[in-house]
């Protein structure tokens, strides 16, 4: 679809999500279109089954990105996902994470929730 067709489809979905309660199904990679037509919800689907159910809020606020203020070797941490190099970790179980650094008195100088890429 060109970029003003999509534009104007995806105007329409909003307006009629809008107009009544409406439930729709989406099937897309494109995390921009999610963002903007996602309201509460999402539905993970593999292979026609369900595989999560999320409030798009929390989904949010279940990522949390640390740069941490010194190396990191191969220890594990709680809800460990993704390393980029020996200082940038992130966590699906953020909370855990943080105490857990607190705990070892590993130090971080930033952190943010990560957007749904």
């Amino acid at each position: 679809m060109d970029i003003v067709s999509k534009q104007k489809y995806m105007n329409l979905l909003i307006e009629w999500m809008e107009r009544e309660e409406k439930t729709i199904f989406i099937s897309t990679h494109q995390m921009k279109d999610i963002r903007k037509l996602a309201a509460d919800y999402l539905i993970f689907i593999n292979r026609g089954q369900m595989i999560g159910e999320f409030e798009k809020d929390k989904l949010s606020q279940q990522y949390k990105r640390f740069w941490l203020s010194e190396d990191l070797s191969s220890v594990s941490f709680p809800g460990g996902i993704e390393r980029k190099g020996l200082r940038m970790v992130t966590s699906n179980l953020p909370l855990e994470a943080e105490a857990y650094f607190q705990r070892e008195g590993i130090k971080w100088h930033a952190e943010e929730y990560v957007e749904l890429e």
